[in-house]
């Protein structure tokens, strides 16, 4: 069976076309970058990323939210589940700590520390977002996320 010189130049061709398709593919949809050094070399080497400068970037102000039941420092919570009675507020982490003050159902706070793991608890040191010198240390069970 003998091949055709016009076969084998369409086969040639089509061959370039898929390598160019590639490369074309690579430089633009890709991140990276296709340069020809001494006109023998093709070096394919990453872009070089500036979020500030791409369309990528994040907006800064737009804190990324938490999953629910994930908590973090700087998250506003609220007291809720204590049926109206409220929650005792302590000096630090643990049940047998000195309460500071009772927070009240529906009370926003801010976490400003922790987490710490006392008496099978989570605790958050949070502050009061009306009143900043009420401070003090919660168990995770009796804050919600808002």
């Amino acid at each position: 069976m003998k091949i055709s010189k016009n076969v084998i130049i369409a086969a040639a061709f089509i061959c370039l076309a898929f390598v160019f398709i590639f490369l074309i593919y690579l430089a633009f949809l890709s991140r990276v970058v296709i340069s020809i050094d001494d006109g023998s070399t093709i070096k394919i080497t990453p872009r070089s990323y500036d979020p500030l400068n791409s369309n990528d970037a994040m907006d800064s102000t737009t804190p990324t939210p938490n999953p629910p039941g994930v908590y973090s420092k700087g998250m506003h919570v609220q007291i809720a589940g204590t049926g109206g009675d409220g929650l005792r507020i302590r000096e630090f982490a643990g049940l047998d700590k000195t309460p500071l003050f009772l927070g009240l159902e529906n009370e926003e706070f801010q976490i400003i520390d922790g987490p710490e793991i006392y008496d099978s608890s989570i605790w958050w040191k949070i502050r009061s977002v009306e009143n900043s010198s009420k401070i003090g240390w919660a168990v995770q069970d009796y804050l919600n996320q808002f």
